[in-house]
Parts: structure tokens; C-alpha cells; sequence
């Protein structure tokens, strides 16, 4: 009798643990993190139009209002934050 109330206790007890643990998942020690476009880029010129969407994310800094958003712009890795290449580097490329 002994023995099955102890087989009986175990085996209700391992059920348990099972069940919290599926209830409680546990969360990755990595920290995550997503890059964001900077305020301004080199030469002072504020964040316009962006899209942190997109992999690479893409960052637009007009010169003046209403100016062509692939004007001057940046794209950069959406995790690393890495810049992959901007206008200006494309247009030194042209040159």
C-alpha cells in the first residue's frame, strides 16, 4: 500500500511540474533590439520620411520640405544598426 501511495504521490507530482512548466515558458537571456534611423544625419539635416519596417531600414534626410525622399538617405541593418550605404556614398560611387 505504501508503495503505490508513493508511486501515486510522484507520479501526480511529475504531472505537475510538466503542466507549470508548459504554463510558464521561459523567455531567451539575449537581449533583442531593432535599429531606429538617427535624428539628424552628418551634416545636420533632420529625419524625414523612413521606414523601420523594411530590412535594411530606410532613413531620408531632405534638404527642405517636400524634397524627393531618395534624395539623400541611408539604409541601415535592421539589427545591427550598421549603416549598408547612402546617397552620398552611392553618389561618390558614380563619380
Amino acid at each position: 500500500m505504501f508503495v503505490r501511495l508513493s508511486v501515486l504521490i510522484f507520479s501526480t507530482l511529475a504531472c505537475l511540474s510538466l503542466v507549470s512548466a508548459a504554463a510558464h515558458p521561459r523567455r531567451s537571456s539575449l537581449p533583442s533590439c531593432n535599429a531606429t534611423c538617427p535624428p539628424m544625419d552628418l551634416s545636420e539635416y533632420s529625419l524625414g520620411n523612413y521606414n523601420t519596417d523594411s530590412d535594411p531600414i530606410f532613413c531620408s534626410y531632405p534638404g527642405f520640405p517636400e524634397e524627393d525622399p531618395n534624395a539623400y538617405f541611408c539604409k541601415y541593418d535592421k539589427v545591427s544598426g550598421e549603416i549598408l550605404c547612402s546617397s552620398v556614398s552611392n553618389d561618390l560611387a558614380l563619380s
